[in-house]
């Protein structure tokens, strides 16, 4: 991810993984696919957005997921749950500004 983000590419595929990966070890089938179906919208709304990098920021995506990386590997439970809030908080947000944009052409 890191080496495609200082190329300015995207990696959605990667960004998929990572999530996958660091949630699979819950053994929640349940999570797992919530996940899934969140990913096939989520690309559906990716692919949409035509990865424009200013929205997608693919440098701070790859941040996160090192830091995210970075507290599991080093235990700190509370860490990884800010962090990972926070992560999904900047997912929330692109979705969010996706539907202003689409409320805004349809008016």
């Amino acid at each position: 991810m890191e080496d495609h983000a200082s190329r300015d590419e995207t990696f959605v595929e990667q960004d998929k993984a990572f999530h996958r990966i660091l949630f699979e070890p819950l053994g929640n089938q349940l999570l797992t696919n919530l996940l899934g179906v969140f990913w096939d919208v989520y690309r559906t709304i990716y692919d949409a957005i035509d990865t424009d990098l200013a929205i997608t920021q693919p440098v701070k995506t790859a941040q996160d997921h090192r830091d995210i990386l970075n507290a599991v590997r080093d235990r700190d439970i509370e860490k990884a749950r800010e962090l990972i809030s926070e992560h999904f908080h900047g997912i929330r947000a692109l979705l969010a500004n996706r539907q202003v944009e689409q409320d805004g052409r349809a008016n």
